[in-house]
């Protein structure tokens, strides 16, 4: 049963993808355009994150070091298709570093968005280059690095984060994952995020008259 509902919920996000696609092609602005191919890749992502699930033995969790080199090989066929310079995209994940179906989607999203960000902003002025992703566990968490060998972003001695919807949802899925996020625009521009491999469960409320347990902050 639960095969068979991924499998619906896979077929109507391939249908949402579609209509964003139709959509976009009625439009004359290309600014306009460019959003709605955002959204599709945003939504082709969570698709397959599906279809692996589908196809995997386990469907709880999923091997998110295979998975990313499937993402990636996607997003730099994509580049291909519409950067005139070579853009390679690197890959260094261990096969068998299984996440569980509630971090994997947001997961997924944010290396969607880091790597289409490192895409649009660190090659924009140059024919080619590469992007270097790499996902491997930590002690007890994950780390999750994304960077580009373009000129970087720094001012007056600081990191400047490039801004922009992409940016606001990795934020907010990076809090999902009870993670953090750390920029570096010295030497092109690399984003890490780590994340606990076991998230913190959040303690019931508090009784009525009972004093809150204190929680560390994030």
């Amino acid at each position: 049963m639960l095969r068979e509902i991924n499998h619906r919920v896979k077929n109507n996000l391939q249908v949402i993808t579609s209509l964003l696609r139709l959509q976009a092609s009625r439009s004359a602005s290309g600014e306009v355009k460019d959003a709605f191919d955002e959204a599709c890749g945003r939504v082709s992502t969570i698709t397959e994150l599906h279809s692996a699930l589908f196809e995997g033995a386990q469907i709880s969790t999923l091997d998110f070091g295979s998975y990313l080199h499937e993402l990636c090989a996607r997003l730099e066929a994509g580049v291909r298709s519409a950067h005139a310079g070579e853009i390679r995209i690197e890959v260094d994940a261990q096969p068998g570093t299984h996440v569980d179906l509630d971090r994997a989607v947001p997961l997924g999203l944010i290396v969607n968005e880091l790597v289409t960000n490192a895409i649009k902003h660190g090659f924009a002025d140059r024919q080619g280059g590469t992007v270097e992703v790499r996902f491997r566990p930590h002690g007890d968490r994950y780390l999750l690095s994304v960077r580009d060998d373009g000129p970087g972003i720094v001012m007056n001695g600081e990191t400047v984060m490039r801004q922009g919807l992409g940016m606001q949802l990795v934020h907010g899925f990076v809090k999902r994952l009870q993670g953090r996020l750390t920029i570096d625009g010295g030497h092109g521009f690399e984003a890490v995020v780590d994340f606990p491999i076991k998230p913190e469960r959040h303690r019931p409320a508090a009784r009525e008259g009972m004093p809150a347990q204190p929680r560390a902050d994030h």
